[in-house]
């Protein structure tokens, strides 16, 4: 009788602990705190993106040097048609992209003005 009494304890405190833990978590999903976000900032990343793309889109150069930083080590992939494959982990330093965006798109083959340039 003494462990039957044990056990009913027992549930009623792990089924109170297990209910309050809910009470506890779904309150803290229900709360809605607006982030709020530096205005300057995010205009400065989001010309920062832009002189990305479009330099290579535009073929300017000039906006790589300005948008990125010199000590870039960037690590991307290309598909090569003649192995029909993607090569991956390339290593490209600030001065390659900057004489990529030079050439990337010169015969605006690449890239146009329908371009996505936002998703």
């Amino acid at each position: 009788m003494k462990l039957s009494r044990i056990i009913v304890l027992l549930a009623v405190i792990l089924i109170f602990s297990l209910t309050t833990s809910c009470i506890v978590s779904n309150s803290k999903e229900n709360t809605f705190v607006e982030k709020k976000y530096n205005q300057e900032d995010y205009g400065n990343v989001e010309a920062a993106i832009l002189d990305y793309v479009e330099a290579l889109y535009l073929v300017d150069s000039s906006r790589i040097i300005k948008s990125v930083d010199p000590k870039l080590r960037k690590v991307g992939y290309y598909y090569n048609p003649s192995k029909k494959a993607y090569v991956d982990n390339l290593e490209m330093t600030h001065k390659q992209l900057v004489r990529l965006a030079a050439r990337w798109n010169s015969e605006s083959n690449q890239a146009n003005e329908n371009s996505p340039k936002k998703n």
